[in-house]
C-alpha cells in the first residue's frame, strides 16, 4: 500500500483498501492501474486488470470524420432574418400567461429584425361564454349516442308493430266465439299494454329527434362562429400571400386549448393559406396535428400536446434565444422536444407530447438583420 501511494503521490495519512478505489477515484483509467501493478510486480492484479473491460466511451472516428458527423444532413443552410409571424391565442378573461408567451415570441422575432411583422390574434372570452361553448360541444359530442338510441327505438317500435298485427289477427279470430271470452279478454289486455308501450316509444323517438335537430343546429352555429373567429387569421395570412417578396420565412404559433376552434376549422384555414406560399420556408407550431400540412412543401410542423407539456412555448423561446446563432430551426425544435421529454417522464413517452414533421429542402437558420443607419 505504501508503494501504491508513492506511485500516485498520495498521502499516507488516509488509509484505504484497494477495494475502495472505484469509490474514491472513479475516473481512474484501468490502464493506469495496470501500469502501477506492473511496476510493483503484482502479476495477479495485472492479470485482473487485463480482464477488465473499460466502461468509458472513446471516439472511434478520426477528427475529420467527427467534423463531418454533425453535418450528416446534406441540405444547404438557408438564413432568414425577414420573417412573417402569426401568433393565435385563446384565453379566458384575466388569464395573462398565454399573452406573455405571445409577447416573448414577438420580442424574439423583433430582435432579429425590427421590421418583422408579428401579428398577435388574442381571442379573449368570458367564463360564461366558455361554459356555453362547452355545453354546445357536449350536445354535439352526444349526437352519435342520439343516433344510436334512435336506431334502437325504431327497431323496438317495429317489433311492437309486428306484435300488434299478430294480436289484431288473433282478436279477429276469437271476436265471434263465445267460448273464447277469457282468451279475448287476455288478448285485449295485451293489446292495451302494447299500445301504451308503443305510445311511449313514439314519444321517446320524438324527444330524440328534437335532440338530434338541436345538436345539428348547435353544430352549424358553432361552425359559423368558428368561421367568424378565423377571419382575423385569414386576413393576416392573406396579407402574406399578397406581399411574399417582403419575407423568406413564415411562422405560425397556435397557443389554443380548442375553446373557440375545432381542429378541422383551424387546419382548413392555416393549411389552405400556407399552400399559397409554396416556396417560402414555413414553421407551424400547434396543439393539433394538421395532417394536410404534409402536402404543403417547405414546411416544418411541430405538434405539442398541452395536457402533457404546458410550458412548451416558454421553453421553446428560451431555446431560440440561447441557440439561434449556432443551431438551425430543426435542431432547436429537437432540443425543445428533448427538454420536454426530460421534464415529463423521461425519453420513453416523448412522442406522446412532441411531434416534428418536415418537408424542407434546406436547413432554416435565423439571422439577425443588420440595421441600416443613415449618415
Amino acid at each position: 500500500m505504501e508503494k501504491f501511494c508513492q506511485f500516485f503521490g498520495l498521502s499516507l495519512t488516509q488509509r484505504f483498501g484497494l477495494t475502495d478505489l472505484k469509490d474514491l477515484f472513479p475516473d481512474t483509467p484501468v490502464s493506469v492501474l495496470k501500469k502501477c501493478f506492473e511496476a510493483l510486480r503484482m502479476c495477479d492484479l495485472v492479470g485482473i486488470m487485463e480482464k477488465v473491460k473499460s466502461r468509458s466511451l472513446r471516439p472511434a472516428l478520426s477528427p475529420e470524420q467527427i467534423e463531418k458527423l454533425w453535418r450528416a444532413d446534406n441540405r444547404p443552410t438557408k438564413y432568414h432574418s425577414n420573417v412573417a409571424v402569426l401568433v393565435v391565442g385563446c384565453s379566458v378573461e384575466g388569464h395573462i400567461v398565454k399573452r406573455d408567451k405571445a409577447k416573448k415570441i414577438e420580442t424574439f422575432f423583433k430582435d432579429l429584425n425590427s421590421r418583422n411583422e408579428v401579428a398577435i390574434i388574442s381571442l379573449i372570452s368570458s367564463r360564461e361564454t366558455q361554459e356555453a361553448l362547452r355545453k354546445v360541444k357536449g350536445r354535439i359530442s352526444r349526437m352519435g349516442h342520439y343516433h344510436l338510441r334512435e336506431d334502437m327505438l325504431r327497431k323496438d317500435l317495429k317489433s311492437m308493430l309486428q306484435q300488434r298485427a299478430l294480436l289484431e289477427k288473433q282478436l279477429e279470430e276469437v271476436l265471434h266465439m263465445d267460448k273464447e271470452r277469457k282468451l279475448k279478454r287476455r288478448l285485449e289486455m295485451e293489446m292495451e299494454q302494447l299500445e301504451q308501450r308503443e305510445f311511449k316509444r313514439r314519444g321517446d323517438l320524438e324527444n330524440i329527434a328534437k335532440m338530434i335537430k338541436q345538436a345539428e343546429r348547435d353544430f352549424e352555429t358553432l361552425k359559423e362562429r368558428e368561421k367568424v373567429n378565423t377571419k382575423p387569421i385569414s386576413k393576416a395570412m392573406d396579407e402574406w400571400i399578397h406581399n411574399q417578396e417582403n419575407f423568406t420565412c413564415v411562422a405560425v404559433f397556435i397557443i389554443s386549448d380548442d375553446e373557440f376552434f375545432s381542429k378541422a376549422v383551424l387546419e382548413e384555414c392555416v393549411a389552405e393559406k400556407l399552400a399559397l406560399i409554396p416556396n417560402h420556408t414555413k414553421l407551424v407550431v400547434s396543439t393539433f396535428e394538421f395532417k394536410s400540412l404534409a402536402e404543403v412543401p417547405e414546411t416544418l410542423h411541430v405538434t405539442y400536446y398541452s395536457c402533457g407539456v404546458s410550458p412548451f412555448f416558454t421553453e421553446m423561446i428560451e431555446i431560440f434565444n440561447k441557440r439561434w446563432q449556432t443551431l438551425d430551426v430543426i435542431s432547436m425544435m429537437q432540443e425543445s422536444k428533448r427538454t420536454a421529454a426530460t421534464d415529463y417522464d423521461g425519453l420513453v413517452y416523448w412522442d406522446r407530447y412532441i411531434s416534428i414533421k418536415e418537408s424542407l429542402s434546406s436547413l432554416p437558420k435565423f439571422q439577425k438583420k443588420e440595421e441600416e443607419h443613415s449618415s
